[in-house]
């Protein structure tokens, strides 16, 4: 007799989104532009004033959110907000990154993130290019 089970881990998450380009603008008060990776397997955007609402996409295809590792590189500009990071942490919490500008002018961050199956020990999953933030001022 013959058992077959399937072991925790086991299967391969999947994961795929659009390229994002937030441009939030706010005249005479401090603007944000944050682009939130939620445990739930969704994206969010916030509004110019740092509030979330429905999401915007899901990122998460199959699989749990902490069965992924993400990092994240800067291509362009920097962040003001970044829970990512340059080094490898677990999607299993919410990780937000972007920019709030508090002063006149504007504040834009490109980045690039890759995926990894945690499972596997970090082989790649999954590149998303394109991934802008930008907060202006007036």
């Amino acid at each position: 007799m013959s058992l077959f089970f399937l072991l925790p881990g086991s299967h391969t998450p999947v994961i795929e989104f659009s390229a994002i380009l937030l441009l939030n603008n706010r005249s005479g008060a401090v603007c944000t532009a944050y682009i939130k990776l939620d445990s739930d397997g969704s994206i969010y955007e916030s509004d110019n004033i740092g509030a979330y609402g429905a999401a915007t996409e899901v990122w998460l295809e199959e699989g749990g959110a902490s069965e992924v590792w993400v990092e994240r590189t800067i291509t362009a500009g920097s962040l003001t907000q970044d829970d990512i990071g340059a080094s490898r942490v677990s999607c299993g919490t919410d990780l937000v990154f972007g920019n709030l500008r508090t002063t006149a002018g504007t504040s834009t961050g490109t980045v690039t993130l890759n995926f990894y199956d945690a499972a596997s020990g970090g082989s790649l999953l999954y590149t998303r290019t394109s991934l802008e933030a930008s907060a202006t001022r007036t």
